[in-house]
Parts: structure tokens; sequence; C-alpha cells
């Protein structure tokens, strides 16, 4: 048997996905401005280049075709409370994307030189033989100098294929264009969370309904979720 306090329960649950929904409706709203904005500057920067330049464009001739991504897109998924009953949460993030030269050359700076940071002090022992910090210090030197050669890590940056003077402009676009890639990946989880909490509005909302009429609860007026899913 269904009781008031249960239905007064369900609607302040159902009150809470409708402000979760309509918040994350205004966050793609600020989100799209934010990326129109972006692309916006980006574009007239390159109009501003290309005019500047005078005797040539910036374009696809100047592409090199065995450029690989800088950028990637990690896709994760995890649960939260509407997704108890609606799926995993879809979540998106840019990550950067290392050749092995690369990923080796950040391992080489990170552990070059740290036998030259810490000489532990002598052990009684090693006091008794004769050997010192200065002894070690040498010996952790030699090994130093014995590493392989640092690899020769090459600079993928796309802007360099436009020459060493690079329009200030072009630059300006490239950080505008790089900067609204992860707005359009929170776009696209925020779609599908807008999705997956429009039809959590739209299922809780029936089970209002009946047990409104379970109850004897009758009303001509359309519940909140009603009027917020119907709007254009």
């Amino acid at each position: 048997m269904v009781t008031k306090e249960e239905l007064l329960e369900l609607q302040d649950h159902l009150d809470r996905i409708i402000t979760s929904y309509l918040s994350l409706f205004d966050t793609y709203q600020s989100l799209q401005a934010e990326i129109s904005s972006g692309l916006s500057k980006g574009y007239l920067s390159i109009a501003q280049a290309n005019f500047s330049s005078g005797r040539f464009r910036y374009g696809q001739d100047y592409y090199d075709d065995r450029m690989t991504a800088l950028r990637g897109v990690d896709i994760t998924q995890t649960e939260d409370e509407l997704a108890a009953t609606q799926g995993l949460k879809t979540e998106y993030a840019v990550k950067e994307l290392k050749t092995e030269e690369e990923q080796e050359y950040e391992v080489r700076i990170k552990t070059s030189g740290l036998r030259r940071r810490f000489v532990p002090p002598p052990s009684d022992d090693e006091m008794i033989n004769g050997v010192t910090n200065e002894k070690k210090d040498k010996d952790s030197d030699d090994d130093v100098d014995n590493d392989p050669p640092f690899p020769f890590v090459k600079n993928r940056d796309p802007i360099r294929w436009f020459g060493l003077l690079t329009p200030s402009a072009l630059k300006v676009a490239q950080t505008e264009f790089v900067d609204t890639l992860p707005r359009l990946l929170s776009v696209c989880g925020l779609l599908r969370e807008i999705d997956r909490q429009e039809q959590e509005v739209r299922r809780v909302r029936q089970q209002v309904r009946g047990m409104r009429k379970e109850l004897g609860i009758v009303t001509e007026d359309p519940l909140p979720a009603e009027e917020i899913l119907q709007s254009p």
C-alpha cells in the first residue's frame, strides 16, 4: 500500500533530478557559446595571418603527411546514483600521445644524475677499509659518465611547419583550437548525461502518476517534468 509520505519522497526525488537536468542544460549552453567563440577567434586569426603574409596562404600546402596525432581521447565509465538504473556514466578527457622516443627521453630526464644528488655517509666497515665519500663520489661520476647518450627527440609541434618566423596570429589560432578541444569533449559527455537524466525524469514521472492514481489524487495540472521536457 502506497502512502502519502512515499509519494512526497518520490516527488522530492523528481525535483532533484529536474534540478540536475536544468543545471546540465545550462552548462551545455555555456560550453556551446565558448566553443563558438573559440572557433570564431581561431578562424579569424588564420584570416589575419593570411592577410599579413601577402605572398601566400597558410594551408594544406605546408602540411607534413608524416604527422601523427599529438592528442587523443580517454573514455572512462563510472557509476553514480542515476547510473544505477540507466547504466554507466561516460566521461571524456584529452590525453597527450607521445612517441617511444619522447617517453624514453622523459624517463632519462627523471633518472639522469640521481646518483649525484645523494651520497650516503660511509658505514663503519667502509671507514675501516678506507672507503671515503670522495671515492664514492668519483665512482658515481664514472657511472653517470658511462650512461648512454640522450635520444634525439624531434619537435612534433605542427606550428613549426610554417617556418621560423611564424606569425603570431597563426600561433593564436593554434591556441584557440587546442583550448576548444576539451570543451568539445565535455559537450559529448553532457549530451549523453542530459539524455540519460531525461529518461530518468520520464521514468520517475510515471511512478509518481501511478502512486497518485493509487492514492486517489486526481489533478489536471501536468507534472513539472512534463512542462520542462515539452518546452522547445
